[in-house]
């Protein structure tokens, strides 16, 4: 595993607008660092609190001017060494995110679809009903979940899987034509 590893895994959770700010600070002269903020426990603040560990950001004093005393801001800058490691760091996470987003890929049309098929299968062969399926799939999602994910996480988790298996369902539905 190498030094960076944790801060690809990291960078992983950020949104391209969020990963978008790291490209814009790295990109200025050297000596010109942009002041980035942003909340204490967000993606940001974790993946920024490693790049200090790697002498790659300094964490300023949090900023209070103009700031509401309920907002728990934090004030970060990339550092020389962060801004010219910034560059191969991006490329890198770039590879990173297409392998891990082939491995996934590959896992969704192998295990995933054959644990459907076979599901499908020995339900229908042992006379389920419709609530033995329902049953059984929230089982073994809830199963998932609480192996997976943190107990804190467990219900924001379980949200958000039925709102993708929602969307998901609606782009799999037959249209009906005009």
């Amino acid at each position: 595993m190498s030094d960076t590893d944790a801060l690809l895994r990291t960078m992983l959770e950020l949104s391209p607008g969020d990963r978008s700010l790291l490209e814009l600070a790295s990109s200025g002269k050297a000596g010109d660092q942009p002041k980035l903020h942003t909340t204490r426990g967000s993606w940001n603040f974790r993946l920024w609190t490693q790049m200090v560990e790697h002498g790659w950001m300094v964490r300023l004093p949090d900023p209070t001017k103009g700031i509401p005393p309920t907002v728990e801001a934090a004030e970060f800058e990339l550092t020389d060494a962060g801004k010219s490691a910034m560059p191969g760091f991006l490329s890198d996470f770039a590879q990173y995110r297409d392998r891990r987003s082939a491995k996934m890929t590959e896992i969704f049309n192998g295990p995933c679809r054959t644990f459907t098929k076979t599901f499908q299968e020995l339900m229908k062969n042992s006379g389920a009903t419709e609530k033995d399926y329902v049953l059984l799939t929230a089982f073994t999602v809830a199963g998932i979940i609480t192996d997976v994910f943190r107990p804190q996480s467990w219900d924001h988790t379980a949200d958000f899987v039925l709102d993708l298996a929602k969307k998901r369902m609606a782009e799999m539905a037959p249209r009906k034509p005009d």
